[in-house]
C-alpha cells in the first residue's frame, strides 16, 4: 500500500511541475502575442532636429522652420495627414492660450536654396521606414505681438487620426537678408 501513496506523490509532484511549465509558457507566449500586437498598431515617432523662427519682410512676417525625421514604427504602412504647430503663449494679464498654425509646403520657396525641401502632405510612410524634411509655419508678425511664448508644439496626424506630439521650447531666431534678395540671387 505504501508503493500507491509514493505512485501518486510522485504523479502529484510531476502534474504540479507540467502546469508551472504550461503556465509560464502561455505568459511567454501572451507576452509575444502583445508585442506583436503592439507592433501593427499604427504608431510615428517624430524627432526634431533643429528648429528656428525666420524673419521676413512680407505680409508673413515670421517662418516657423523645423527639420523633422518621421519614424513609422509600426509593421503596417502609414501617411503623415497633417502636421501642426501649436504655440503655446500667455498674454498681458497671464492668461494662457495658443495658436494652431498648419504646415505649409509652399512656404518652403521662402527659404534659401540650401534647406531640404519641405515634407509633402500627404506623407506616405513605409512600414519601419524614417522619411525626413522640413516642416514650415507662418504666421503674420501681429498675431502673436504682444504675448509671451511659453512653448511649441508639433503635433503629427497620421492616417488613422491618431496624434503624436514633441515639445520644443526654445527657438533661435533668424533675421537675414529679405527673401526678395534670395530669390533674386539665385535666378
Amino acid at each position: 500500500m505504501e508503493w500507491q501513496w509514493r505512485i501518486s506523490a510522485a504523479v502529484a509532484v510531476a502534474s504540479a511541475v507540467a502546469a508551472w511549465i504550461a503556465a509560464w509558457h502561455a505568459r511567454r507566449t501572451y507576452k509575444l502575442a502583445l508585442q506583436q500586437e503592439t507592433r501593427r498598431q499604427p504608431w510615428l515617432e517624430i524627432y526634431l532636429v533643429n528648429g528656428y523662427i525666420r524673419r521676413l519682410r512680407t505680409p508673413l512676417r515670421r517662418l516657423f522652420v523645423f527639420k523633422l525625421m518621421i519614424t513609422n514604427k509600426s509593421d503596417a504602412a502609414n501617411a503623415l495627414k497633417d502636421l501642426q504647430l501649436v504655440v503655446h503663449y500667455r498674454g498681458e494679464q497671464g492668461s494662457p492660450g495658443n495658436v494652431t498654425i498648419s504646415h505649409s509646403p509652399r512656404l518652403g520657396t521662402r527659404l534659401p536654396e540650401s534647406q531640404e525641401d519641405p515634407l509633402p502632405i500627404p506623407c506616405r510612410i513605409p512600414a519601419r521606414e524614417v522619411v525626413g524634411g522640413v516642416a514650415i509655419f507662418g504666421a503674420a508678425e501681429e498675431l502673436l505681438q504682444d504675448f509671451r511664448i511659453e512653448s511649441y508644439t508639433l503635433t503629427a496626424v497620421d492616417s488613422f487620426g491618431n496624434h503624436t506630439e514633441r515639445e520644443a521650447i526654445l527657438l533661435q531666431e533668424v533675421r537675414d537678408v529679405p527673401v526678395e534678395t534670395i530669390n533674386d540671387s539665385a535666378k
